[in-house]
C-alpha cells in the first residue's frame, strides 16, 4: 500500500480557500512547535540537571501539542455544527422511506423462505422418489419366496398412502408403484412357473416393464430461484466448552476490573490463569 502523502498548510489553503482564516491559525502554532521540537531532539538525559531542562522542555513542548488540538476543535466547531444540522435533515427527510424499505426488504426475505421451504420440499420428494426406485431394484434382485415378494408389494403401496404429501408428483410416484408392484407380482409367477417356456415368457414381460421404467422420461417440477439474493454468514455461540482455542479471546475490561482489585499481589512480570502481569513505564507531564 503506498505511503499517503503529506499535505502542506498553504496546498490544504489552495484546495479549501474558504477555510483559509482558520488554516492560517495553524501556521502560527506550527512555527512554535518546530522551533520547539528542534530543541527537544538536541536533549540527552545524563544527569540531574539535564533530566531538569527534559521535563522542562516536556511540559512546554505538551503546551504547545495541546494548543494545536484547541485550534484544531475551535475552528472545527462551526462546520461541525453545519455538519450534524445536514445530517439532522438527511435523517428527517429519510425516515418515512427507511420504514418502506425495511418494510420490503423483510417481505422480500420471507417470501425467499417460503420458496426455498417448498424448493426443499419438491427436493425431498424427488430423492424419495429415487431412493423407492433405487430401492425395489435391489429388493428385486433379493427376494427369495412369495412372502417376500407381498413384504415389498405392501411397502409400495404403504406409499401410495402419503398422497398429501406427494401433492403435484403424485402421478409420479403412482407410476413407480406400479410399475414395481407389477415386477414383484411377476416374481412370484416366476417362483411358481411350471415350465422353461412359462419362465422364459414371465421374465420378456420383466425385461419389458424394466424398459419402459429406464426410458421413462423423469419429471422434475422447476425449482423457483428469485434474483438479487446475497447470503452471508453470521454466527452465535452455542457451546463456549467446544469452541476451539484460537477462536478464544480475552476480555480486556474484565482483566483490568481483576488488576485493580489484585494489583497489590502482583510481581512484575509474574503469570497468573496463563496471564503475563508487567509494570510499563510511563513519563507524566
Amino acid at each position: 500500500m503506498a505511503k499517503k502523502e503529506k499535505v502542506t498548510l498553504q496546498e490544504l489553503i489552495v484546495q479549501t480557500p474558504e477555510l483559509k482564516s482558520s488554516l492560517l491559525k495553524f501556521e502560527n502554532v506550527k512555527l512554535q512547535l518546530d522551533k520547539a521540537a528542534e530543541t527537544c531532539l538536541q536533549i540527552k538525559v545524563t544527569d540531574e540537571n539535564s533530566l531538569s531542562i527534559c521535563e522542562n522542555q516536556l511540559g512546554k513542548i505538551n503546551e504547545l501539542v495541546k494548543a494545536v488540538e484547541k485550534v484544531r476543535k475551535d475552528e472545527k466547531e462551526p462546520h461541525f455544527e453545519k455538519c450534524k444540522a445536514i445530517d439532522a435533515a438527511a435523517a428527517y427527510v429519510s425516515e418515512l422511506p427507511e420504514v418502506a424499505l425495511k418494510h420490503l426488504k423483510d417481505e422480500k426475505i420471507a417470501y425467499i423462505k417460503v420458496v426455498e421451504a417448498e424448493n426443499k420440499r419438491k427436493k425431498d420428494i424427488q430423492d424419495s422418489i429415487e431412493k423407492t426406485k433405487n430401492w425395489c431394484q435391489s429388493r428385486l434382485e433379493m427376494v427369495k419366496d412369495y412372502a417376500d415378494c407381498d413384504l415389498c408389494i405392501n411397502r409400495l403401496l404403504e406409499v401410495l398412502d402419503r398422497e398429501a404429501i406427494y401433492q403435484e408428483f403424485f402421478p409420479q410416484i403412482q407410476e413407480v408403484v406400479s410399475d414395481y408392484t407389477r415386477l414383484f407380482n411377476l416374481k412370484k409367477q416366476e417362483f411358481a412357473a411350471e415350465s422353461p417356456d412359462e419362465l422364459e415368457a414371465i421374465k420378456e414381460v420383466q425385461a419389458e416393464i424394466k424398459q419402459n421404467i429406464e426410458s421413462a422420461e423423469v419429471v422434475e417440477t422447476p425449482i423457483e430461484t428469485i434474483s438479487k439474493v446475497r447470503r452471508t454468514w453470521k454466527f452465535e455461540l452455542v457451546d463456549i466448552a467446544a469452541v476451539p482455542e484460537k477462536f478464544l479471546t480475552i476480555d480486556e475490561s474484565v482483566v483490568k476490573d481483576w488488576l485493580k482489585v489484585n494489583s497489590g499481589s502482583l510481581k512484575d512480570g509474574g503469570v497468573v490463569n496463563g496471564i503475563k502481569f508487567f509494570q510499563e513505564i510511563n513519563v507524566t507531564v
